[in-house]
This record gives structure tokens, C-alpha cells and sequence, in this order.
């Protein structure tokens, strides 16, 4: 699983490699707009994943790993390191638990109910959770049990997102790909269709006075009581 500028591959090379975890961010990382230098440092980083999908080399061996035809400071691996944990699925070339779900939680809205306080937890109190219990970690926060309880569960959607991929890692071949790929297309769908919803409220907000006439002009006899 290497990376080279030039020699990209046929197409059908790619759509083959892509069925792997490597191969699937190797696409990602060739399809990116980072510099020739910073491509072959996230070549390096993905070529270090173990197959659950996690980084535990440290980056003075990806330093090591990349001598002597690029010399890289641990501080510009590191950039890069964040770039290839946006790839999807999110979260990966992860060093721990912790850092998976606070990168997966990173990506939802601002405004999602729990988000900041659920990366409080899952950088803070991730392991003494099992432990202490909702309850515990709530007088730990100082914080209501029921904001608690609701930080909680976005941090087991994503424990329960990223157990599902690595189950999926473990099948074999054939099946494995057809896993992995059945995983990624219904994250794009929900991704999609979540995006798709906010244009579409975005749209309707911006052009109430449009859409209100609009309606008026199909269906007048629904004024009042639909819209």
C-alpha cells in the first residue's frame, strides 16, 4: 500500500484497491488537494494503520519510516495525521477510543444537543465510564444527570459505529469488502440526506414569500391549514 504521484493506476486498479481499508483511504488521499511532500507522509500514516483501522506507531517511526527522502518533523506528521482522520470513515488512523469518538463527534452540527459534552466525556472520562456509571460521571461534571445521559448516548452511537466497522473487518474475503462498502454507502446516504434536509430548510427560509405563493397558486383551498 504504497503511494506514488506517478504511477496512479489504472482505473480498475483503484476500484480493486478501494474494496480494502487501505486501498479505500489511499483513494482518498489521491483525490486530495495536499502537496506531493504531504501525500507521501499520508501514505506513510495509512501504511502504518493496523487492520482495525487504528494508528499505534508513534510518529517519530513514521518520521523514521519516510527517511531519507523526506525529512518530517513529528509537528508535520501530525498535520497530516489530522487530515487522514477526517477521511472516511471518520475517525480512523485513531490512537485510541477517545480520539475516535471525539473526531467522530466533531462532525456533527454545533447545534446538536450533547456534542460538547460528549467530547468532554469521551476526552476526559471515557474509561472510568463503564465504572462510574452515568450517574458518577454526572457529580464527576457536576453537571444535570439528564444533560449527562443525553452526551452519553451520542458517545455509544459512535462506540456502536465503530464496533460495526471493526466487526466487518474480521469477516473474510469476499463478504468483507461487501461489508465495508455496504458501511460507507449508507454513512454517504446519511450524510447525504442530511445534508440534503438543511438545504432544503435553508432554501424554504430564505424564499418564504416564493414558496407561499407558489403554494397559494396550487393549492389555495389548503391555506391556512396546511401552510
Amino acid at each position: 500500500g504504497s503511494f506514488d504521484d506517478d504511477d496512479g493506476g489504472s482505473p480498475a486498479e483503484r476500484v480493486a484497491e478501494a474494496d480494502t481499508l487501505h486501498g479505500h483511504l489511499l483513494w482518498q488521499l489521491h483525490l486530495s488537494h495536499l502537496s506531493a511532500r504531504d501525500r507521501r507522509i499520508g501514505a506513510a500514516l495509512i501504511d502504518a494503520l493496523e487492520d482495525d483501522g487504528y494508528l499505534r506507531e508513534p510518529l517519530s517511526g513514521i518520521a523514521q519510516t519516510l527517511r531519507p527522502e523526506i525529512e518530517a518533523a513529528e509537528e508535520d506528521i501530525l498535520v497530516v495525521l489530522h487530515q487522514v482522520q477526517r477521511f472516511d470513515p471518520v475517525g480512523v488512523a485513531a490512537r485510541s477510543l477517545g480520539e475516535c469518538l471525539q473526531l467522530q463527534l466533531s462532525v456533527l452540527g454545533d447545534d446538536t444537543p450533547g456534542k460538547a459534552l460528549a467530547l468532554t466525556i469521551a476526552e476526559t472520562a471515557l474509561e472510568r465510564l463503564p465504572r462510574s456509571g452515568v450517574a458518577g460521571i454526572a457529580q464527576e461534571l457536576k453537571r444535570p444527570l439528564a444533560e449527562v445521559e443525553e452526551a452519553v448516548h451520542l458517545v455509544q452511537l459512535g462506540c456502536e459505529e465503530e464496533s460495526l466497522y471493526r466487526v466487518a473487518l474480521q469477516v473474510p474475503e469476499p463478504d468483507r469488502s461487501e461489508l465495508t462498502d455496504l458501511f460507507r454507502r449508507l454513512k454517504l446516504a446519511a450524510m447525504r440526506a442530511r445534508f440534503e434536509t438543511a438545504a432544503a430548510n435553508d432554501y424554504a427560509t430564505s424564499n418564504k414569500e416564493l414558496l407561499r405563493a407558489v403554494l397559494d397558486e396550487l393549492f389555495p383551498e389548503k391555506r391556512h391549514r396546511i401552510y
